[in-house]
């Protein structure tokens, strides 16, 4: 084929589909006129040459119509295959571009809307890989139900933990609790976060269950994690002793050589006929570093022997005006007059710690202010100074039982309020104040359930 005639299909195949039925309709006119002139020039009747004229008008329409629709049918129809495979969600189809003017525009509005359907599956795809490997390797238990129970997802974690199999497959999440341990079965039952402990291979395990609920597809499913703690809790566990030990021997160590050196003191004195006086000097010191070694033992086993709370409904403005009787502290903003349910002890020594802080750090009376906050499902109680603050290194660690930057502090204080708050189902929480001074926040629920510990 020459150059020339490859010029010239190619100039046809850019052709409009206005320019070829332009191109028809012309062609066909001077085709009918032909015929009629030539029908005319043979003599034969008018009546004949119109309709043998109409008739090859009409044939040679058809045709010109066909050439001139016929690419872009084959084209509609490769769109039309295109539009199928992205419904079947094959993203790879491309379609082949010419130079035609009419539909060049949308097949290539086709063919990059597909390679943009390509790409987010195959980054979806890559995600969903990572996720799941992630989900996969997790070192906690994962369970994940939906709306009936049945278990949806679980990673392999979780399927060592309850022994789950392919047979497992549709069953509840209740019917797997029931081949587990009973103090698992009622830690579930309970719907809240919780350290759950029970023996597995020989020996007994700490787990941390979280429960979460969130809607996927607008169908509410529920989230199951079960986190070892074991290892974590042992090192914990062994800190805290070392630490309880080297306290408690660094405050006998301060008490019993005083008292060994008054002793010995008044084993000198006890002869001579004067030495009452000097007698009743030294047992007084030897009274007072006892009484010290007993308030110091007494505040740690207040700390270990905090019960359960046992609720009871309260007026929080009288309950605060009754405090005010042996604390000095201003009450501030509007008192909720609804009664709340709570251990009216453990309260007050909450109180009486964060009012004790408050002093310790610098405040004065009236900086102490201590205020109640209805939020909806949850109350706050706010006690706020004017002392010296926190550091952010000291907060994070100043509700850890025996954390104290005072001297002759046992680091109680603020444990015992963590303990109290979080076993009233609630939680503390510290911020310094912008103009100088600590706010400790004590949440507590209106309706309270006690923790599990």
């Amino acid at each position: 084929m020459t150059t020339a005639n490859q010029g010239a299909q190619g100039r046809l195949r850019r052709w409009t589909l206005a320019g070829r039925l332009l191109a028809t309709v012309v062609i066909i006119l001077a085709i009918v006129l032909a015929l009629v002139a030539m029908g005319r020039w043979l003599g034969l009747p008018d009546g004949f040459t119109l309709v043998a004229s109409g008739v090859s008008g009409l044939a040679l329409g058809t045709l010109g119509v066909h050439w001139a629709t016929a690419p872009y049918y084959r084209k509609l129809q490769a769109l039309r295959d295109g539009a199928d495979s992205l419904q079947d969600r094959d993203f790879s189809i491309q379609l082949a571009r010419d130079k035609d003017a009419d539909l060049s525009e949308l097949i290539d509005a086709f063919n990059h809307a597909a390679r943009a359907l390509n790409e987010e599956r195959h980054d979806l795809y890559q995600r969903e890989l990572m996720l799941h490997t992630i989900v996969e390797n997790a070192p906690l238990a994962l369970v994940l139900m939906g709306p009936n129970g049945r278990v949806r997802l679980s990673n392999r974690t979780a399927n060592q933990l309850f022994g789950l199999t392919p047979q497992d497959a549709g069953s509840t999440f209740l019917e797997i609790l029931e081949r587990c341990p009973q103090a698992v079965r009622d830690a579930v039952g309970r719907g809240t976060d919780a350290l759950v402990s029970f023996e597995r291979h020989g020996r007994e395990e700490t787990f941390h269950l979280l429960h979460r609920s969130f809607t996927l597809n607008t169908i509410p499913h529920q989230m199951i994690l079960f986190r070892p703690m074991t290892q974590e809790l042992h090192r914990e566990e062994v800190l805290a002793w070392k630490k309880i030990i080297r306290i408690i021997a660094h405050e006998l160590n301060n008490s019993l050589a005083p008292i060994s050196s008054l002793i010995h003191s008044a084993r000198k004195v006890a002869d001579r006929p004067d030495s009452a006086a000097q007698l009743e000097r030294i047992f007084r010191a030897l009274q007072g570093r006892l009484d010290h070694l007993l308030q110091f033992l007494e505040g740690y086993a207040r700390f270990a022997r905090l019960p359960d709370p046992d609720p009871h409904p309260i007026v929080w403005r009288d309950f605060l005006q009754r405090m005010q009787g042996l604390y000095a502290f201003q009450i501030a903003g509007n008192v909720p007059s609804h009664l709340t349910s709570v251990d009216e002890a453990q309260l007050e020594q909450l109180i009486i710690n964060l009012i004790t802080n408050a002093r310790e750090a610098g405040s004065k009376d009236e900086d102490i202010h201590v205020s109640v906050e209805d939020r909806g499902v949850e109350i706050a109680l706010v006690i706020s100074d004017r002392g010296s603050g926190m550091s952010d290194e000291v907060m994070k660690r100043a509700t850890l039982p025996f954390f104290s930057t005072k001297d002759t502090g046992s680091g109680l204080g603020l444990a015992l309020c963590r303990e109290i708050a979080e076993r009233h189902g609630g939680r503390l929480e510290l911020a310094n104040r912008v103009e100088g001074g600590m706010v400790v926040t004590a949440t507590l629920p209106k309706n309270i359930r006690m923790n599990e510990i």
